[in-house]
């Protein structure tokens, strides 16, 4: 561990509904004796390390180890200071301001095009961004010439089929892409949320995933990419048929 007094270190733990027991153990005790040893050289006048954790509280229930973690951590004599913040989907408002800003049109001419995107997409900011990017694909958000600014036909987007909500948003979007593309998520998706260039032996992967870096599907991160949302990983893992899952992993091995 590596402090600098000017600064603290931040570890950041994502996605935090899906740990088990043993990864909430040792998450507990990185953190406390994190804490610790932090104290132990507090006359370097180092600041002490910061956690972040994230999780999607609507996946979490009573019997999950995460809400007794956090309990733990409230009562716990490592002098650890707990901060919770609930974010909320983004309000009316941020969403017409958003889509407003995005099409720059003034928030009195998007305000029915913000109502039906929240309706569609519950006011997540990645899911809106999809939803919009989904209807300019398909023609139902589009830049007229002839009035010089973006037009949509809100009876339209009313209707769009997303009904089954944002997975079938997203497999709709994937579904679109060359199928090299298509195949390359799929594969990816087996090794998890991330995936590391040495875990492709074939270059024609990369440059297919790198095309899903484009379409903001993954995140590359020096030599990892990374799939932007569960949601967006979940999707291509949905690409592979049930049936073909397990001879799949069997030959990634």
């Amino acid at each position: 561990m590596i402090l600098f007094p000017a600064f603290s270190i931040l570890v950041l733990f994502d996605d935090l509904q899906f740990a088990d027991k043993s990864a909430i153990e040792l998450i507990e005790s990185f953190m406390c004796n994190s804490q610790e040893f932090a104290r132990d050289i507090e006359f370097l006048q180092c600041n002490m390390p910061v956690f972040i954790g994230t999780y999607r509280d609507n996946e979490v229930d009573d019997t999950n180890n995460l809400l007794s973690f956090l309990t733990s951590m409230k009562e716990s004599p490592h002098f650890i200071r707990l901060t919770e913040i609930h974010l909320d989907s983004l309000s009316a408002t941020a969403v017409n301001e958003m889509v407003s800003e995005t099409l720059r049109l003034p928030k009195r001419m998007t305000k029915s095009l913000a109502e039906v995107t929240i309706s569609k997409t519950d006011g997540s900011p990645l899911f809106l961004r999809s939803f919009l990017n989904s209807m300019v694909e398909e023609g139902k958000i589009h830049y007229s010439l002839a009035k010089r600014r973006w037009v949509w036909d809100i009876l339209a987007l009313s209707e769009a089929g997303v009904e089954d909500g944002v997975a079938a948003l997203l497999a709709r979007k994937l579904l679109r892409l060359p199928i090299d593309v298509q195949m390359a998520l799929r594969i990816a998706s087996c090794f998890g949320m991330r995936v590391e260039n040495w875990m492709v032996k074939d270059p024609n992967m990369l440059a297919n995933l790198d095309c899903a870096v484009d379409q903001g599907l993954m995140d590359r991160f020096g030599s990892t990419l990374v799939f932007v949302h569960a949601s967006v990983h979940s999707a291509a893992y949905n690409l592979i048929p049930r049936n073909e899952r397990s001879a799949v992993h069997m030959t990634l091995g």
